[in-house]
Order: C-alpha cells, then sequence, then structure tokens
C-alpha cells in the first residue's frame, strides 16, 4: 500500500518527521484479510458476550421500574460504523420510569473505552422503550422498542485494526529514536552508517549503552525509515503505515484474555 505524506514537520535541530494520515490508512483497510479460524472465532465470541452485557442490563434496568432507556454519552456513537474516521464514545444507559424519574444507570459500553469494536453492539435508538406492552403507556412521541445491533464479525475484526491504528502512531512508538537524531544534530555529534545503523558513540551521553540507531524497524503495526540530508546536516523520519495482511495473519489472544492482540 503506498500512501502519501500527510504532515512533514520540521524541527529546529533539522530533524523532519514525514507521518502519514491515519484517516487515509483507516479508509484502505481491505475486505478479505486472512484471518486465522482462531481469531474468526474469538471475534463471534465476543460478540455474543457484548450482546449478552446489554441484553442483562436492560433486564436489570427493567426490574428497577424502568421503562424507558436512554444511550448517554458524549459523542456520537450511534452513528459510529466500521472504517468511520471517528472514534466511538463509550456510552451509558438511563432508565426511566412512566413519571420521567431515573430509575436506574448501567455501563459504560463498553467497559473500555478503547475498545472500538464492542462499540459496534449497541441500542438501534438513543431512546427507546423496554417492551411493546409500554408504548400505549408512553407519554410524548412513540419511541421504538429497544433492539440491540451487532456486527458481523468481518466488520468486528475490521474495527479491531482500526482502534490498534487509532491508539498507536510510529512517531509515538519511537519518540525515543526522534530524540536521539535531535541529540545528535543539536550537538553537531559525529556519526557514520555502517551494517543498516546510525552509529554514534556518543548517544551513550543519552542513554547508557545506546550507541546507534537503526536505519529502519517495520513490524505490522507499522515503522519508520531514517535517511540522511544530503549535507549530513540533519534526517528525515518516515513513518511507515501498517501492514494489515501481517495484521491479521498474525494477530493472537492471550491464554484467559478475550482481547486481540496484534505482533
Amino acid at each position: 500500500m503506498t500512501l502519501e505524506p500527510s504532515t512533514a514537520a520540521v524541527l529546529p535541530s533539522r530533524v523532519t518527521v514525514v507521518g502519514y494520515s491515519q484517516d487515509q490508512v483507516i479508509r484502505k483497510i481491505p475486505e478479505g484479510l486472512p484471518w486465522n479460524s482462531r481469531i474468526r472465532t474469538r471475534a463471534a465470541l465476543n460478540i455474543s458476550a457484548d450482546r449478552r452485557r446489554l441484553q442483562t442490563a436492560l433486564g436489570n434496568l427493567a426490574q428497577k421500574g424502568a421503562y424507558l432507556v436512554e444511550s448517554l454519552t458524549d459523542g456520537s456513537s450511534a452513528a459510529f460504523k466500521p472504517g468511520s474516521l471517528k472514534t466511538p464514545s463509550q456510552f451509558v444507559l438511563e432508565g426511566l420510569n412512566s413519571s420521567g424519574q431515573t430509575v436506574g444507570n448501567a455501563g459504560p459500553f463498553p467497559s473500555d473505552a478503547k475498545d472500538i469494536a464492542s462499540s459496534l453492539t449497541r441500542l438501534s435508538s438513543v431512546k427507546c422503550l423496554l417492551s411493546d406492552s409500554t408504548k400505549a403507556h408512553s407519554p410524548g412521541p412513540l419511541l421504538p422498542v429497544c433492539k440491540i445491533l451487532s456486527p458481523t464479525s468481518r466488520d468486528y475484526l475490521k474495527s479491531v485494526i482500526q482502534g490498534a491504528i487509532a491508539f498507536t502512531q510510529p512517531s509515538d512508538l519511537y519518540s525515543f529514536r526522534i530524540q536521539e537524531l535531535n541529540y545528535i544534530v543539536a550537538n553537531n555529534l559525529k556519526f557514520s552508517i555502517r551494517g543498516g545503523q546510525i552509529v554514534c558513540p556518543e548517544l551513550s551521553k543519552l542513554s547508557p549503552n545506546e550507541t546507534a540507531i537503526s536505519l529502519s524497524d517495520k513490524s505490522a503495526i507499522g515503522g519508520y525509515t531514517i535517511t540522511v540530508t544530503e549535507d549530513g546536516s540533519g534526517f528525515t523520519f518516515t513513518e511507515i503505515a501498517p501492514d494489515f495482511v501481517r495484521l491479521a495473519r498474525d494477530a493472537y489472544v492471550l491464554p484467559g484474555e478475550t482481547w486481540i492482540r496484534f505482533q
């Protein structure tokens, strides 16, 4: 996948960081990624668990006397779709009785704000009734009965990748490398290029036992390449976008956990 640089921030120390657009990357998450059977099964199990948690919450609110439920959020969770450029907000369910009084709350959903994929399991309406029998007693505009919407496994896994991208950027992962490059040029330190590395013994003053910087580091979630400017007075640090095929192929879940992780 080829992406055009989105930013080129030149720092006073003559280190240029060329980043990619997360929005552009999210738009390019392809279909048909090579997820292994264990991950596809885990996705289906997670979706079922998300549905059960929401269904249990609705049942508990009904037992407390609620007839109407409202999803409260500081964002637009109900409008979120796989591949959306906006990270969805968590939401809390508020149960109201026929007098409009709050009888209970449940949530937040999802329990982890970084769990973008689980945000796809939600109620079909921001306000809804807990059963058909309450429609006749509903004051004001007629509201729909609460219905739980769930993603397909494909959309769930696509959003798992989106979450990994949304909360990870190479310039953050490798911020220390950028700091080292700044240190070299700011102090006019001598360096050489050997064996795919920027060799500078004086880097050990910044970090013990650190005397070299790899010119490139590529992982599934992203990486970087470093080039030296033509006059040798600075560096360009270029971020590498995620490799979707590697992410899907190497995804895994630790024993006893449900969170899908990437190498």
